[in-house]
């Protein structure tokens, strides 16, 4: 809860993280020598999910980052190999050799209408580049911190403080100053009561402003759980975000109006959750729970029509209501981030089934022809944000890559 209220530094939002992830893991080769009499190295971005890569030359005197040309653009990855080199390296003259960072993600970041055929290893999907649809978990941020944060790591100056900031900093114009940053705060910290933080902060030259925001945890019951439905469609979350963000700009009144709602909703959930311990307590609090979604959802619905893009479609409008009204188990329903069509997400206790719900859907879809496949999964909340692999858990990782 919180959506574009957050893009106001007045307004607080919560965000549950989940315990799917982006993984980076870098190798490396000696530079050739014409490499080392033009004082440059190469850092080289590769998914072999998506079979693609990015490569950029970097001059170690001018710290000015190129891109190879005829390639996709990414503007996250441009902005992290930017960051990262002007701001992540103590000392440019110990970088000497080529950099290889190599990319992987769970599968659940984007549709299942988007993998190929192939499989090529034990848990990592193929997924066609010219057909990917996003689920809207925050493949951004996630792959922009994964990156830097891996980056700091082999330049041996890496904490939680400084990932952050530098990721914050990235992101920030990777979106051209759109957004709020909580999905990087989520990615960096995990679940929490997010304040956004303001942009001039990005103008200062000293490292205070790398402890600007004090961690709150926004801790959901154990007895909750993510269900994610997946559209297999997709949206454009910059374009939504920033016909959103113009609308309020250009209408003081009405986005004060809007953040002050969005913010006490969000204050209220965040009080009834702290005071849950049984599932006894949960159904207690359903119906204010519900009532509080129903509001915030009103008010998201809303600023998007009034910004003439569709933050709830009305299709999506109905599953929810339908969702939520048939089915006792299930506590909360919304699009997450920036809304449209990336995914529908629910927090459910855990009697509810991913099967169950399945069925549900599936019988909604043969009522309604407009509604097209979706694919329920169920996810996994997690405290946890930004780590290093164990050596275990690094082995077990490599065991599964192509």
């Amino acid at each position: 809860m919180g959506g574009y209220a957050i893009l106001s530094e007045q307004c607080v939002g919560l965000s549950v993280g989940l315990n799917e992830k982006f993984y980076a893991f870098i190798t490396t080769q000696d530079v050739q020598n014409e490499q080392i009499s033009n004082q440059k190295i190469m850092i080289k971005f590769i998914s072999k999910q998506i079979e693609s890569e990015w490569i950029y030359e970097i001059d170690l005197i001018s710290k000015k980052v190129n891109q190879q040309q005829n390639q996709a653009k990414n503007p996250f990855l441009e902005a992290v190999t930017q960051i990262a080199i002007e701001e992540g390296i103590e000392d440019l003259s110990k970088v000497k050799k080529n950099i290889y960072v190599n990319i992987f993600h769970d599968n659940r970041f984007y549709s299942s209408a988007s993998k190929k055929n192939e499989q090529k290893s034990n848990y990592f999907s193929i997924f066609d580049k010219n057909n990917l649809h996003k689920t809207g978990l925050g493949s951004s941020a996630c792959v922009l911190v994964a990156t830097l944060g891996s980056l700091l790591k082999y330049f041996q100056d890496y904490a939680d403080e400084k990932l952050h900031y530098l990721s914050q900093k990235a992101n920030f114009i990777a979106q051209k100053k759109i957004g709020s940053g909580f999905d990087i705060a989520t990615c960096v910290f995990g679940s929490q009561v997010y304040k956004r933080f303001p942009p001039e902060i990005f103008s200062s030259c000293t490292q205070q402003q790398y402890k600007w925001n004090t961690l709150n945890r926004f801790n959901i019951p154990k007895l909750l759980k993510i269900m994610m439905i997946d559209l297999q469609i997709g949206s454009d979350t910059r374009l939504l975000a920033g016909e959103v963000k113009k609308y309020l700009d250009n209408n003081p009144e009405e986005a004060q109006i809007f953040y002050e709602e969005c913010n006490k909703n969000a204050s209220k959930l965040q009080e009834i959750f702290s005071g849950i311990e049984s599932i006894e307590n949960l159904k207690e609090k359903r119906e204010s729970i519900i009532s509080l979604n129903k509001q915030y959802r009103s008010v998201f619905k809303a600023v998007g029509i009034k910004a003439k893009v569709e933050t709830e479609p009305d299709i999506l409008s109905d599953i929810l209501d339908q969702i939520i009204n048939e089915i006792p188990s299930v506590y909360y329903g919304v699009c997450p981030g920036a809304g449209g069509y990336d995914a529908l997400c629910l927090l459910t206790d855990n009697s509810l089934t991913a099967e169950y719900l399945q069925a549900k859907i599936d019988q909604m879809k043969n009522q309604n022809s407009s509604i097209k496949e979706m694919v329920v999964q169920e996810m996994e909340i997690s405290q946890q944000g930004f780590h290093l692999l164990d050596e275990l858990s690094k082995n077990k990782f490599l065991q599964n890559i192509f």
